[in-house]
This record gives C-alpha cells, sequence and structure tokens, in this order.
C-alpha cells in the first residue's frame, strides 16, 4: 500500500511551506483557503503524482485528536478517528442540499457504473481504541459537519465572486 495524502500539522504554515520546497526540494502543488482555513500541499518534485503532503494549521478541528494521539502516548501506535458511524452518499447529497434548499434529486444523477462493489459490505470507523487509550470522544456530529462543509463551499464562492 503506498500513502497518497498525509496531514502534516504546522503551527506556521509559512515557515513550513518554507522548510518543504526550499530546504527538502518539495513543490507546492496546492494553495486555497477552506472557511478559515488554509490548505497547502506539496509534493515531491522527482513524484509530482505521487505522495501529497498537506501542510494543515494546528488549530483545524481534525488535528486536535491527531495531537493527542501523538503527543500523549511513550509508544508510537495507529489510531483510528472515527463517530463509528457509517452514512450514505445519499445520505451526504439529503443534507448537503437541503441546507441550501435544494433537492439534491434534481442535480445528482447515479451512475451504475461507479457502485461500490459487492465485496464492500459496510464501511465504518472503529474509534474503540482512541475512545480507551485517549478518552477521545467525537466532538462533531455527521449532520454538523455537512453544514461546516456547505458553508465553507459558500463562502469559498462569495468570496471568488468578490
Amino acid at each position: 500500500m503506498k500513502i497518497k495524502l498525509t496531514s502534516v500539522y504546522v503551527a506556521d504554515q509559512e515557515k513550513a511551506l518554507r522548510f518543504y520546497t526550499d530546504v527538502l526540494g518539495f513543490v507546492k502543488k496546492a494553495d486555497f483557503s477552506q472557511g478559515p482555513y488554509r490548505w497547502l500541499t506539496v509534493a515531491s518534485p522527482e513524484e509530482p503524482d505521487g505522495t501529497e503532503l498537506q501542510l494543515a494549521l494546528n488549530d483545524n478541528p481534525a488535528a486536535a485528536a491527531y495531537q493527542q494521539a501523538m503527543l500523549q502516548q511513550s509508544q508510537p501506535d495507529d489510531y483510528v478517528i472515527s463517530t463509528g458511524q457509517t452514512h450514505s452518499v445519499r445520505e451526504l447529497c439529503e443534507l448537503a442540499f437541503s441546507h441550501v434548499g435544494l433537492d439534491y434529486k434534481d442535480y445528482v444523477v447515479l451512475d451504475e457504473r461507479y457502485m461500490r462493489p459487492a465485496e464492500v459490505d459496510l464501511l465504518i470507523g472503529d474509534p474503540t481504541k482512541a475512545r480507551e487509550h485517549l478518552g477521545w470522544q467525537p466532538e462533531t456530529s455527521f449532520e454538523e459537519l455537512v453544514k461546516m462543509m456547505v458553508e465553507a463551499d459558500l463562502k469559498l464562492v462569495r468570496n471568488s465572486r468578490g
């Protein structure tokens, strides 16, 4: 298995960007703001379509659980940061479109060619280890997360229009 994208949580994105580009020779691949957060992605110049490093700010809500996992343990370990719930793409679409007063059925077309293969019965993260070892609990519901995503996209659209 090859890692395609990984996040590196940093206190100063500009300093981290200079380190990865000037010192390590990475190239900036993407740089965009989403809501109050800026997402910087760098890649190796030898393999620009290979592994990407996303330089995410420490105050990003997703960072807290990972930082807690990394900093509180005497030995490195793997943790699944998940709600332990499963949601369908249909549910995501219903929530996202209804947040802006639209019916997803008027905009989303289902193409059977892209349906998940039958051997994948259920995709669900198990946060038991993170809960037991770190005392971690999810703080954002699926509904809240979808709303945050839609609001961030709306802000991007508003800002791009000037």
